[in-house]
Formats: C-alpha cells, structure tokens, sequence
C-alpha cells in the first residue's frame, strides 16, 4: 500500500491560536470509514487538544505528609503552611496533607486541554473569568460533564486524578450514570500522553476509497481501561479522531472515526453542546449537551492541602 501524507495535517496548529472569523472557507471533510466507529464516544472525546509545544516543567506531582517542625514562642511551622500553638506548653499534633510546591503536573496535556474547550469547541468554563481576556497556560482542567443525548440521556464525567498524574500523563477518572437504573453504568480511568512525529501511524481514507497512511502527526492519546484513541485538531473548529485497530493486516494502527466540533444547539435549551459527527455511525450527528467545564490555576492548587482539593472535585 503506497504510504502518502495527508495533506490536512499540514493545517494542524502547534501554537496558540485564536479561532479563525466565522465566513472563513471550511476545509473539505475526509469521509469517514463505512462502518460504525466508537460507538460509546465517551465524553473525553470531546475535550482534547494536540499538545501545544511549550516548555516541559519539571515538577513531581503528589502529596506528603508533615515530617518535620520546629518550635517558636509561639507557633509551630511546617514546610508549606503555619498552626498556631495553644500555648507554649502545648504542641498540635498536625496530620494535615499538603501538596508539595514542587510537585510535577502535565502543563502541555493540560494546554491542550483548556486550547481546545475554549477556543475550538467554544466551551466556557467554571473558574474563568467572564470577559475576561482567555488564557489558557499554567491551568487544570479539573473535570467535564454532560448528557449523551443519543443515550437515553446518561450523564457523563471525567475528573481530574491529581495523585496519579504526573509531568507525561494526565489521568482522569471517568463515570457514566443511567438515570434509568440509578448506577454507574461505567466507570474507568482515561489516561492521557502526547504523540510526537513518528509515535504512531494512522490512516485516513480519501473520498476516491483509497487509503492515506502517515506517522508524521502530533496530538493526544487516549487510553482508556486499555482501548487506545488518537486526536489531533485542525488548528481552528474540529478534532479528528482515529481509533486502534486491533486485527488485520492494520492491526496496530490508528484509522479516522469521526470529528467532534462545536454543537449547533440552542444554548437556551440545551445548555452548552458539542457536536459528534460520524462517531456513532457514518452519516451521523451527535450531540453532548449541558456541558459543563471547570478550570483551576496549577499555582493555586499548590497551595491547598489535599482534603480541600477533594472536597473541591467532591463538589463538581
């Protein structure tokens, strides 16, 4: 099979960048494989970003319990934070859990994250400032949520798992609810790393049938309870999506899905929506609606100790 390179990846953005006008010509849809393709389209589908290439922090992500103190009239101070003393007699015993300041954290996951829920898909976010100028560097984003309309309406979440992540991966803890049965249909852990050029080969079909097949692409791989999916954006309204294909002589390799985009519902009445194209069956067009997004400075999560930091996501 003749290995080509797909001439749209020449658009995929690697900087920051402001959505182009609305009256700006779209580039010509590859069409989808004739086939059903990811067929539960979890709600990470619809919040990720090629990384943004910005400089790698070197932090180590985690907690640590209070070690050491030393005494003065009157406190008693611990790396990170004060407790006032009773009385100079009297130490408090202190239990409490602090993230440590120099803890890792993955700020290009994240970027990308935040790029794309702002500026591709248009989705604001708790913890942003309205009208405020966006800015998307150095933030968490905490966790997404929504109902699969064409699902019977289930509610789904990823959260942010802070302990488990660190500088290369992003993981996130992820919940299907069915109203129907009142549980959790689903529950997995999304794990999350960038692909640099030559990580992975994926194949996108042309419009004539033929196949397109390059490893010559950036963006972000899912990985989720073991069943792996790659996206990359075209800079500007869409994130295409290529699943792994796990049999045949492709075995491996990743093969275009669908796309995800802006939803075209009316916010009045559905709240805030993202559109899935193809990704429950060819020819189909999807929405998650009542979407909600929150965000945190990385800065200010440092400073909280980790009952806090739960009782925040506990709150999402």
């Amino acid at each position: 099979m003749q290995v080509n390179a797909i001439n749209s990846f020449s658009n995929v953005n690697f900087q920051k960048k402001y959505r182009a006008p609305k009256n700006v010509q779209q580039e010509q849809t590859t069409q989808a494989p004739k086939r059903s393709a990811l067929s539960k389209a979890p709600l990470y589908a619809t919040f990720m970003l090629l990384p943004i290439m910005a400089p790698s922090c070197k932090y180590q992500i985690g907690a640590h319990a209070t070690a050491t103190a030393y005494v003065t009239p009157d406190t008693i101070v611990t790396p990170g934070h004060t407790d006032t003393i009773n009385n100079n007699d009297t130490i408090i015993k202190n239990d409490t859990i602090f993230i440590p300041p120099e803890f890792q954290f993955p700020y290009e996951i994240n970027d990308s994250l935040n790029y794309w829920r702002g500026e591709i898909l248009d989705v604001d976010a708790e913890g942003e400032t309205p009208g405020a100028p966006k800015d998307y560097g150095n933030k968490a984003l905490l966790g997404a949520s929504g109902y699969r309309e064409w699902d019977y309406h289930k509610y789904e979440k990823a959260l942010l798992n802070l302990l488990k992540s660190d500088s290369t991966e992003a993981r996130y803890d992820h919940t299907i609810y069915d109203p129907r049965t009142r549980t959790d249909s689903i529950r997995g852990d999304i794990r999350i790393t960038k692909v640099n050029p030559g990580d992975i080969t994926v194949i996108r079909t042309r419009n004539d049938g033929t196949d397109e097949i390059t490893n010559q692409v950036s963006g972000l791989l899912f990985n989720v309870d073991g069943a792996k999916t790659f996206m990359h954006s075209n800079g500007r309204d869409k994130i295409f999506i290529y699943k792994r294909v796990n049999e045949g002589v492709d075995q491996g390799r990743y093969k275009y899905a669908g796309f995800v985009a802006p939803g075209y519902l009316e916010n009045d009445e559905f709240g805030q929506n993202v559109m899935l194209k193809d990704l429950i069956g060819h020819g189909t067009e999807e929405h998650y609606t009542g979407v909600k997004t929150a965000v945190m400075d990385v800065d200010d999560i440092r400073e909280m100790n980790m009952q806090d930091f739960d009782n925040l996501m506990g709150d999402l």
